[in-house]
């Protein structure tokens, strides 16, 4: 795997938006921010743009990434918030630049079209909170955690155990996202490679029957049996309750797996809440689940 230069003080990174526009109130808070952490941040030409949902046409929005992969000196992108948008440029997008001109590609929700390009090409990327909340309350350890890894420190995260973990120790690479992109990509050449892999999956807003019929889709396309372990990130704001549908997600996706030997650690603190725990995807970890702890390590 292609492992970026960590940051250093002084260092450039740029903040694009490929996805839905954000809010600059909250980018320009973002900034100042980076900047006072010490680094020299460049914006997207069209960071600010608005074209209805998205941060500008597809061509503005493609313009910035491409800017941004093939610059030659700074050191990392951050992107500015999530939504929906990517997959109109990801056919375009020359991945290959960053090869030439590597740097680290910062971004959750959405942005996880652009982790399983990355991961397919073998170029490790931080799925992590993004700038557009960075201001949100309770952000403060999260845009901690992801200073201190774009600076080189490893983690370790560790939690008291859930009743529907899996036990069990795994060690590989780690990749995944949210649930419904990585649906999405089933059946095209970005699609997830889960062989001897720790998939690690999220997602908001949906209702249970929906979040159940894209578990089951990751099952029957055969992405969940060949897995080294799961790691089941914060599954928010869903539209449909237990009692509604006869179980809550914990329940679901333990069924789902139950006949696999794997590991499954539940409740791991990455998704959209505030606390989203920077990862490192398509760097090697070990999940080892136990009756009264989880912990993920990087290796």
């Amino acid at each position: 795997m292609l492992f970026p230069p960590y940051l250093k003080k002084g260092d450039e990174v740029i903040i694009i938006a490929p996805a839905g526009n954000a809010d600059r109130k909250k980018l320009l808070s973002a900034i100042a921010l980076i900047e006072n952490k010490g680094y020299k941040v460049l914006e997207g030409k069209y960071l600010f743009n608005k074209h209805f949902r998205f941060a500008g046409t597809t061509e503005q929005r493609l313009h910035d990434v491409e800017w941004a992969l093939s610059h030659p000196s700074a050191k990392a992108v951050f992107m500015a918030r999530g939504g929906y948008g990517c997959i109109h440029l990801i056919d375009a997008v020359q991945i290959h630049m960053l090869r030439q001109y590597p740097k680290w590609i910062i971004g959750f929700s959405d942005i996880t079209v652009f982790h399983n390009v990355l991961h397919n090409e073998n170029i490790v990327s931080i799925h992590g909170t993004m700038p557009a909340l960075f201001s949100q309350a309770g952000t403060e350890r999260s845009v901690q955690h992801l200073f201190e890894l774009l600076e080189g420190k490893k983690y370790t995260y560790s939690t008291a155990s859930c009743v529907f973990n899996k036990t069990g120790i795994a060690s590989g690479p780690l990749t995944g996202g949210n649930l419904s992109i990585l649906c999405s990509l089933i059946g095209t050449k970005n699609e997830t490679d889960t062989r001897g892999k720790i998939l690690f999956i999220e997602e908001v807003g949906e209702p249970l029957y929906k979040t159940e019929r894209m578990l089951l889709q990751l099952k029957r396309a055969g992405k969940l049996k060949p897995l080294a372990g799961l790691l089941v990130g914060t599954f928010s704001d869903l539209k449909e309750s237990e009692k509604e549908f006869g179980k809550n997600y914990m329940q679901m996706i333990f069924d789902i797996v139950r006949e696999y030997t794997y590991p499954v650690y539940m409740q791991f603190s990455a998704g959209h809440q505030a606390a989203n725990y920077p990862l490192l995807l398509g760097a090697t970890h070990t999940l080892s689940v136990g009756h009264n702890t989880s912990v993920l390590t990087l290796h």
